[in-house]
Order: C-alpha cells, then structure tokens, then sequence
C-alpha cells in the first residue's frame, strides 16, 4: 500500500439519467442537471436496454454486475406514498438502488469511501463495483460496513492496481427505515466524502448531495359538484323532469337527466411501487396499486325518480349495473372495485368523469332538497398500503342540489280524518296574477310515502286555483287522495303526517288551521305559525 502521497482526486457524481463530461474539479460535484439526457433507457431486471421507469437514462460502461439494480434518475426514485402504510423493511424491494460516481483524476492512494443518508437507513446488503481494472463496472470492491445512515468502504488501490481518471464506481443499496417518504414531496438524500488512509487520515474532498428517493401521492381523487345550477325540477310536470332556461348546460343535460358534479381520478406514473421498477397503478395487478374493494356513495340525494328501468344515477361510462339505490330514493352506493381503473382512462393520466342522475319520467323526485353528499373509498390489496378515502377527514363532498321550480309549501301536524278532537283546514290563497294546478306529496310521521305528485282537490272537485281564490282542504280531502292514489289504501294514517305542496303559481299562501271541538280554539300549524310556509 502506498503512502504518503497526496491523493490527486476529485469525484463526479453521476446518476444513471445522467450524461456529459465534467471538468477536472476539486471535491464532488453533482451533475445532476449536466449534459443531454440519453435517448437509452434501461429495462428492469437489467441495465443493458428496455424502459425504465418515468424517463431516459445515460449509458455509462457494461453494467453487467448491476443487473438487479435500479436506476436512480435525476429527481431520485419516486416512491408512491401509499406503500408506506406498515412502512416495507427495504427499498426497492427484491432488487437494489444503483447510483455511479466517477473519479475526475488519477488515485494512487488506499482511500475510504463513506456514504450518508440523510433520511432512513441503508440495508444490510450494501455493494461497492469499480470499473478500474477491467474497463466495464464488473469488479466488486465487497460489501460495505453498514451502521444506520452509513456505509463505509476501503478502496485499496493495490487490489484494483491504479484508479486512474474517468474511472467508475457502482454503490448498489437497499433503503431501510423509509417512514420519511410516508407522505408526498418527501425526500432522501445521499451525501458521499473520501478521506485518505493513514495514521492521519485527512479529508480528501467534500462531498456534494444527490436525492436518491422522494415520494409523491400515486392515485389522487377529486370529487367536485356542480358549482351554478341551471336546472330546476318541474312540477307543472308532476315533479318527474327536469327543466332549464339556460343553455350553458352546466348542470342540464335534458329533460330527464342532469349532472350533480365530477370525479376526477389522476395516476402520477412516476410514483414507483416498492420495486423502484413498476409504476404505482390504481387497479393495477404487475405493480402495488390492485384494488380489492371500492365504493362511491351518495347520501340524501334525490333518487326516487331514478329507481325504476330505464332510469338510474351513473358516472357517465360506467354501467348501471354497478349501482344500487336505497329503497328511500336519498342514497345511491357504487360498487366500482372491478371499474375504478376506468376512471382513470385505463389506468394513467387524468380523466374527469360525470357523475348524472337520470329520472324514470313516472316517478317523482324526492323533496326536500338536501345537498347530496358524497365520498369515495379505495381498498388496496397488501396490507402494508395505506388505503384511499376521499375526502379524508370523514366529512362528505356536497353535489349538486336541484330545486323545484314554482312555489313548494308545506303542511306540519296534519292530523289523521277520523281524529276525535282535531278538525284540519288548510286554506291555500292564490296571491299571484296566474292560475294552476297543485301537486301534493305526503308523507307519514314515520317518514314514509302516503302519496306522491297527486292534484289537490277540495270537496266540491276543484283543482285549478285561480287569481285570488282560496282552496280549503280538510284531513278528509287528504283520505280521498289516498284512496285514489292507492285503491287498496283505506284512506287514513297513524299519527301526524307532513303534506308538501308544489304548484307554478308564483304567489302562494298557506294557512293551517287545527280546531279542538271541545273548545272551539284554533290553532295555527303552519310552517313558523304564520302562514308563511311556502318558499320560492
């Protein structure tokens, strides 16, 4: 071993996506943005041709002995934060990470190399190669010693005769301890310093840093509604079809479909699976990323409409198959765990998707007019990957809500016709200039459906409230109504029901009255007990 002789070195670093020639400099220098990118890439399993993963990559030498290492490109490897649920023990998994630094000046010195993570650890199988002697990187200077975040090797340069400018090493390692990569924009960076052997050993360069790993989120979802709603619900029509009076279609499609909002499904192809090799795929069986549940559900949505053949809500594109709607008509649940993929346009780039509901033109749609809300949640297969719900704070994601054109009024504490001591008059006053009919749906105190989109008629038959008139309904008016909408209902209910009444007429007013036979007082049930029940 030769000593006492100032080491004449300098280092280069140079990364597989890397290439260019550097200047003779004292200390190492990150070439990282140097030269063209190459137009070869590597494949993985070998380093000799194919395509790697997300970008081209330099040639340097005869890569033979790094035939199960993977290319670290300019940027690191991106790792797809969903991995990191129970954080794997080693990065890539089932290969290795290959870096190359190339020596800018003659050696004839025994030296140490020592490499330092800045973020996680290095695995135990940490491997040095050197091109020096033969001309191609296929002499192994042996395995380093590992402690933590470093890896220090002896490079003597007897064994390896002289390293000579432009000469090459390989430093071939697995990531441990990779919690830092948990979550996106996270990095990991590997600084490397040579220092001479010696009594004295003294610091022979300073190293510069290279980032060989980030993270980033793979698979993002983004639900969005309907930000203007130009849609409203027709109940000149019974409340069965849509209508619009703007041709922006931002929520209209036709008379029985409108948009509620969007999926958007994105796939960064960069993000790699453990291997370092395959991308991150939502769906995907090669790589990490294959789906074993997935269901998108809305809740209080307005869905009776879309129950019967051939309505139904959908994304656009994805068959109606996959959807159930609850027997209420206010939630609609998506089976997608064999679709989801679809979404995202066969699995890379980004595709937004419509999320529709289509009316059956029979039945109505159901009132009142809640926001439907909406998340979606991804089951990943492997325990270890960090499964996906959107949004993730466990609140939901308002759609679009679609009103009723007119006026709508509604009834409380209606009691039922043969009560004892409750005698109902709902007078209903015409305040506007034109005439129409109205519509009436009830419900039961329990929530359920006494009859639906059925035109009000007072005891002498009339149906069309004219300028200025009043209606009087009566619980008894109600009961026929029943009868009618049903041959087999007996025309009364337990409890107190709830009546909601729809009409075009543009100024409607309601008032509600209870008496008690025993003592001849009225009470005022309308909505905030004065007569002001009906919205716009």
């Amino acid at each position: 071993m030769r000593t006492n002789k100032k080491l004449a070195m300098a280092i280069t670093i140079a990364l597989f996506s890397v290439s260019g020639t550097a200047s003779a400099v004292s200390g190492l220098t990150n070439l990282l943005n140097a030269g063209d990118l190459a137009t070869t890439t590597y494949a993985p399993g070998g380093l000799d041709g194919g395509v790697a993963q997300g970008g081209a990559a330099a040639v340097i030498g005869d890569f033979e002995p790094a035939n199960h290492a993977t290319p670290v490109v300019a940027v690191g490897i991106t790792y797809a934060s969903e991995i990191f649920g129970t954080s794997p023990s080693t990065l890539p998994t089932g290969s290795s990470a290959g870096v190359i630094y190339e020596i800018d000046g003659a050696i004839d010195e025994d030296f140490f190399l020592t490499f330092s993570l800045d973020n996680g650890a290095f695995g135990d199988d940490v491997e040095l190669f050197t091109n020096a002697n033969s001309g191609s990187l296929s002499e192994a200077l042996g395995a380093g010693t590992v402690d933590g975040n470093e890896v220090k090797f002896t490079v003597e340069v007897d064994d390896v005769e002289a390293i000579q400018a432009a000469s090459k090493f390989l430093l071939k390692y697995q990531l441990a301890d990779t919690e830092a990569l948990s979550q996106p924009a996270k990095k990991i960076r590997m600084t490397v310093e040579a220092t001479s052997v010696g009594t004295t050993p003294y610091l022979v360069n300073v190293s510069d840093d290279v980032q060989v790993a980030t993270s980033a989120q793979a698979v993002e979802i983004e639900i969005k509604g309907i930000g203007y709603v130009d849609t409203k619900i027709a109940t000149s029509l019974g409340s069965t079809e849509f209508t619009s009076d703007s041709d922006d279609g931002n929520a209209y499609v036709g008379t029985n479909e409108v948009r509620l909002g969007f999926i958007t499904v994105t796939h960064d192809d960069t993000a790699m699976s453990e291997d370092g090799f395959n991308p991150f795929i939502l769906g995907n069986t090669v790589g990490d990323g294959e789906v074993v549940g997935a269901t998108f559900t809305i809740t209080d949505g307005q869905f009776a409409a879309s129950k019967a053949d051939p309505g139904e809500v959908k994304l656009d594109g994805i068959s109606a198959d996959d959807v159930s709607v609850s027997n209420d008509g206010t939630t609609a649940i998506f089976t997608l765990t064999d679709v989801i993929s679809d979404l995202g346009n066969a699995g890379i780039g980004s595709l937004r998707t419509e999320i529709r509901m289509v009316l059956d033109s029979i039945n109505e749609v159901n009132i009142p007019e809640n926001d439907p809300c909406a998340i979606l949640s991804i089951d990943y297969d492997g325990s270890n990957i960090n499964d996906l719900t959107v949004p993730n704070d466990g609140s939901c994601i308002s759609l679009a809500k679609i009103p009723q054109d007119g006026t709508i009024c509604w009834v409380n504490i209606i009691p039922k016709a043969e009560a004892v001591n409750d005698r109902l008059s709902i007078l209903i006053t015409n305040n506007g200039v034109d005439e129409g009919e109205l519509f009436g749906t009830m419900y039961s105190q329990a929530g359920e459906v006494l009859f639906t989109s059925q035109i009000l008629k007072d005891s002498a038959g009339t149906t069309m409230l004219g300028a200025g008139k009043t209606m009087r309904l009566t619980a008894a008016d109600l009961g026929t109504l029943m009868e009618g909408a049903d041959a087999d209902n007996p025309g009364t209910w337990s409890g107190r029901s709830v009546l909601k009444i729809s009409t075009v007429v543009s100024d409607l007013e309601i008032l509600a009255l209870i008496r008690d036979i025993n003592s001849n007082i009225n009470s005022n049930v309308s909505q905030g007990a004065a007569g002001a029940s009906c919205t716009k």
